[in-house]
């Protein structure tokens, strides 16, 4: 091996460094870059765009970890004692940051209750339950983490310059690829760096339901709803609805059950998303504020399972539904039913215009209803 060589990264190394590099760039620019976009298709690609990108900069970071624990690095250069151990922390915060800043991300994304599917392919188990708070609280952290870590690169970028400007020492020689001398011209060395600052300084510029019913324990009932996005699950829930419900399981079609839901109640852990769904081309809950189901017929079968047939109102189209249900005791003796079936939104004219497309949201909506009601007798 020559003198140059063995001052050098391997092959291997100088490719994941690079390769972090470009994708830690990336995500600084998509993500600078769909704040600002308006609510709509658009903003759901480049949201799930900025998470493969997170994921993918976490892979990278276990890979050169991996690597660095089975390859020792070329021989220091000579420099001051306390550069050395600032060098040495950079580079462990660093590390750090490029795991911190991507789990914060799937964090925030599985408090707003949605899934992260990498590459649109993969789905990533959620690591917390949906909790608008929660989600609040680490938006913030992820933001601040970023700011941290662009910070980082910055100062990252800052002594490789100065390593090679001032005392020109061959340091950033070693890491570049296809190089075997330290870089000579300004103008050289600056189509390196100048890619990498204006996007990471502008990131440090930038840096219980209300329900009521009859015959339903509210505070242990809910209505839920998932969609998928881009192939990723969304989940909703409507904090505000009324029921009145009669069950008789020893008389099933004397049963019945009337539901109304207040559409604007909808929380999906996120204001924008919220906002966008209550405007005239989904709910458009100002003409249309509820949704209400009257069942029509209520079936029994085997195994404590029923079919409540109905008709479902909501946006002025209204259609006849089936709804499988199952019934279920708790320890404390009450009846617990969990129903689900599947609604197409464009049947109801939910999603028009720009969301028409299915490929961006489903039209297939799982829609799942759990009622606690009072004792059987």
């Amino acid at each position: 091996m020559d003198e140059a060589a063995a001052t050098r990264y391997t092959g291997t190394a100088i490719g994941l460094h690079w390769l972090g590099a470009a994708l830690v760039l990336s995500g600084f620019c998509v993500g600078l870059w769909m704040t600002d976009l308006p609510f709509g298709p658009l903003k759901f690609r480049v949201y799930a765009y900025h998470k493969w990108i997170g994921v993918t900069v976490f892979l990278v970071a276990v890979a050169r970890l991996a690597w660095r624990a089975r390859h020792r690095p070329p021989p220091a250069v000579a420099m001051p004692r306390w550069q050395r151990r600032a060098a040495a922390a950079t580079h462990g915060l660093l590390y750090a940051l490029m795991l911190a800043v991507p789990l914060s991300g799937w964090l925030y994304s599985s408090a707003s209750g949605v899934q992260t599917v990498w590459l649109g392919v993969v789905p990533l188990p959620d690591l917390v339950a949906k909790d608008k708070e929660l989600a609040v609280a680490l938006k913030v952290v992820h933001l601040t983490l970023n700011a941290s870590l662009a910070a980082l690169v910055l100062l990252h970028v800052a002594a490789a310059l100065k390593h090679d400007f001032v005392d020109r020492d061959g340091l950033l020689a070693r890491i570049l690829p296809g190089r075997r001398r330290p870089a000579t011209g300004k103008a050289a060395r600056m189509r390196l760096i100048a890619p990498f600052v204006p996007p990471l300084a502008a990131l440090l510029l930038a840096a219980s339901p209300e329900s009521s019913a009859q015959g339903v324990a509210v505070e242990r009932s809910d209505i839920r709803f998932v969609s998928k996005q881009l192939g990723a699950n969304v989940e909703g829930v409507f904090r505000k609805w009324k029921a009145n419900v009669d069950f008789r399981p020893q008389d099933p079609a004397r049963s019945r059950a009337e539901i109304e839901i207040d559409l604007a109640s909808i929380d999906l852990a996120s204001e924008e998303s919220e906002s966008e769904v209550r405007r005239p081309s989904w709910f458009d809950t100002r003409q249309f504020p509820t949704a209400k189901f009257v069942s029509t017929a209520v079936r029994g079968l085997p195994g404590d399972r029923y079919e409540v047939a109905g008709r479902l109102s909501l946006k002025g189209v209204t259609r006849d539904v089936m709804m499988p249900v199952q019934l279920k005791r708790d320890a404390s003796g009450m009846s617990v039913a969990e129903g689900q079936l599947t609604l197409q939104r464009l049947d109801f004219r939910i999603g028009d215009g720009p969301w028409a497309d299915t490929d961006t949201v489903a039209n297939d909506v799982v829609v799942r209803v759990r009622m606690v009601l009072p004792p059987v007798k």
